[in-house]
């Protein structure tokens, strides 16, 4: 149960237009956010989650609006299981296994360390990447923690569409060169036809919002609490057309077996 003496000092630390960060027990803690920042808790695992599973694959290759590298997804499993409980405040985001790319032309693309033939490989959280690329810079506080600092990053995906390709081996160009091809949003990609068994709530719910399809007070997380069928009832406007199968083909029709006589004569 919450106190008025929880509130006293409210006015005068800035604190009151705070988002709440909710930790693993459902305690909330009072974190100095910007209006608008994310929560964490369940809402933060389920958009790192949709990061993760649905916009960065692995095999393909990717670019931040605003950055000039390229990144290649080598591997971005979530592992099964619970791990022990970090401390509160402390960074949870999984590593993803990534190659770094560099332009030579419009869309062919070569490996940014080219020392030897092995592809190198970096281990970089969703948040560590967005840092790494410098395309967006988080203002210095030392009373945020990482758990915060990593929350803040990654909802920054948000504002910094993310593209896709599909990548074809140029070996006559080079070790590790690639042409990019098939360029797509990312989120736009998780909302083919082929992908509908795979909509969470996330991706219905991002669909809404980045076609402004929610409510004027609604947010990501508002939308994100309603239930499946409700989210698939409401994103339906934006979804693209289910893939017409083709007509069947009718088999053959079988050949008769005529009885015409065999001729008798000598000739």
């Amino acid at each position: 149960m919450l106190l008025r003496s929880s509130f006293i000092f409210r006015e005068r630390f800035n604190l009151s237009d705070n988002r709440i960060l909710d930790d693993e027990d459902g305690d909330e803690v009072p974190v100095p956010f910007a209006p608008g920042a994310p929560r964490g808790g369940a809402f933060a695992g389920a958009w790192r989650n949709y990061l993760l599973t649905t916009v960065f694959k692995t095999g393909f290759m990717y670019k931040i609006t605003g950055s000039p590298s390229v990144i290649l997804v080598l591997e971005n499993k979530i592992l099964v299981g619970r791990e022990g409980r970090p401390h509160l405040g402390e960074a949870v985001g999984r590593k993803l296994v990534l190659s770094f790319f560099e332009h030579v032309d419009r869309d062919l693309v070569q490996r940014v360390d080219r020392t030897d033939l092995i592809m190198k490989q970096q281990l970089l959280t969703l948040a560590e990447l967005l840092q790494n690329l410098g395309v967006f810079v988080l203002p210095v506080d030392p009373d945020r923690t990482a758990g915060e600092t990593e929350c803040l990053l990654e909802m920054q995906y948000k504002h910094f569409p993310v593209l896709r390709y599909d990548k074809l081996v140029e070996s006559a160009a080079g070790v590790h060169m690639y042409t990019l091809d098939n360029e797509v949003l990312a989120e736009e990609a998780a909302l083919a036809p082929e992908e509908a068994d795979q909509r969470t709530k996330m991706v219905l719910a991002r669909c809404l919002e980045r076609n402004g399809g929610l409510g004027a007070d609604e947010t990501l997380r508002n939308a994100w609490s309603l239930t499946l069928p409700e989210l698939e009832a409401r994103a339906a406007p934006y979804l693209p057309a289910p893939a017409v199968p083709p007509a069947p083909v009718a088999p053959p029709a079988p050949r008769g077996r005529g009885r015409g006589g065999r001729g008798r004569g000598r000739g």
